[in-house]
C-alpha cells in the first residue's frame, strides 16, 4: 500500500514541509480568504498552492519522488517533470514524446538509472527543452 503524503513550500520561509494535506481558510487583514495548508506534527504551515505535490510512492536511490520533481540523469543535465494524470489515475512524465503515455514505475527508474535532479519550482531550467 502506498503512503499518502504531500509536500509544499512554506510561504514564510521558502522551506519544503511534508505531511498531510488539507485545504482550509480564514480571512486575513488583506481580505484573502482561502489559504492552503500542509499539516505536519500538529503544526499548520501555509504553503504556496502551486508548490503542493503528492508523494508518488516511488523512490530513487532512497529519495522519495513527488509530483513536480524532475527525474533524469545528472550527467545529461536535464529531465522530465513528474505529474499526476487524473484520466488514468497514475503518475506520468511530462516533456517526453518517447514516454508520452508512460506510467512511471520502480522497475523503469532502476533500469534506466533515473534520479531526482531537482523540481519544477526550484530548478525549472532542468526540464528537457527549457
Amino acid at each position: 500500500m502506498r503512503t499518502i503524503k504531500f509536500r509544499g513550500k512554506n510561504i514564510e520561509t521558502g522551506e519544503w514541509v511534508y505531511g498531510f494535506y488539507t485545504q482550509g481558510g480564514y480571512v486575513k487583514e488583506d481580505g484573502t480568504v482561502k489559504v492552503r495548508h500542509i499539516i505536519h506534527s500538529d503544526i499548520l504551515y501555509d504553503v504556496e498552492e502551486c508548490s503542493i505535490g503528492q508523494f508518488t510512492g516511488l523512490y530513487t536511490n532512497g529519495i522519495e519522488i513527488y509530483e513536480g520533481d524532475i527525474i533524469g540523469d545528472k550527467k545529461i543535465g536535464y529531465g522530465y517533470e513528474i505529474f499526476y494524470d487524473k484520466e488514468i489515475a497514475s503518475f506520468r512524465m511530462r516533456g517526453s514524446e518517447e514516454f508520452e503515455n508512460f506510467r512511471i514505475n520502480e522497475h523503469w527508474i532502476k533500469e534506466y538509472k533515473k534520479e531526482v535532479i531537482g523540481n519544477i519550482h526550484d530548478n525549472p531550467e532542468l526540464l528537457k527543452g527549457e
